[in-house]
């Protein structure tokens, strides 16, 4: 199988095609809203906010990535291989959507306020939902495993006779905090990086204390309610239990 750069295919498209009008929506919209509900457990009117997320987000970013995501999505995924009778195309799609991605990273790093985190999230979910779609190789962003995640949830079921269903919830649940707690350092670290990096248990509560402190913030800029967000700091302190316990 011949290895196809990504940028030859992208400028080989770019030459070959005529410009489209940029269209706002993802790719597959339909069929990456089910994905959400399906797969990751999202209720309806969530997956509908990601897709709002994602629209709000693209946007921007294409104003600063200049490449029509939409269009190059249905040239990788459905037309090349129709034409050329070969799926090589397929495996670069995800590398499409991480150009947007590292970009709004990017223009997050220069500035918090210009992307929310609903927005961070709704591009690593659609990255994700690519690298299924197309069979590609590439690593998944949105379910990278929470550090220590299988030993955690062998003692959520030991010290809590927690089932398994609910541990892997709670596991979620705090993923989905990480993306939108501040971190509170000037470092490109999480806020379960710090945490975890803290090695005094009493340090472990002031930060969360702190962190807490920025309720009305962190809201602003999830796009989500406050219940979701108190719900994901109950279940931190599970986790803060947990990594007090390896002391």
């Amino acid at each position: 199988m011949t290895n196809i750069s990504i940028y030859d295919q992208v400028v080989n498209f770019n030459e070959n095609e005529e410009s489209e009008v940029v269209l706002t929506i993802p790719y597959l919209q339909e069929e990456f809203r089910n994905w959400l509900i399906t797969t990751r457990d999202i209720k309806e009117k969530s997956a509908d906010d990601y897709l709002r997320a994602y629209e709000s987000a693209y946007e921007p970013l294409y104003d600063i990535v200049g490449l029509d995501l939409y269009s190059l999505l249905r040239s990788f995924l459905k037309e090349i291989p129709q034409n050329t009778g070969n799926d090589a195309s397929k495996e670069f799609a995800p590398d499409l959507v991480r150009i947007y991605l590292e970009t709004l990273q990017e223009e997050l790093a220069k500035n918090e306020d210009t992307y929310t985190q609903a927005e961070l999230r709704a591009l690593m979910k659609y990255h994700d939902f690519i690298v299924e779609i197309s069979g590609s190789r590439a690593d998944k962003v949105s379910t990278k495993p929470l550090p220590d995640e299988e030993e955690f949830i062998a003692w959520l079921e030991a010290e809590y006779k927690m089932d398994h269903t609910n541990a892997k919830r709670i596991v979620s649940s705090i993923k989905n905090m990480d993306l939108i707690l501040p971190s509170l350092v000037r470092d490109p670290m999480s806020f379960v990086d710090v945490l975890r990096a803290i090695p005094d248990k009493d340090k472990r509560e002031r930060y969360l204390a702190i962190v807490k402190q920025k309720k009305s913030q962190i809201s602003a800029k999830a796009a989500c309610s406050n219940k979701t967000i108190q719900n994901g700091m109950g279940n931190i302190k599970y986790y803060l239990h947990f990594l007090n316990s390896k002391l």
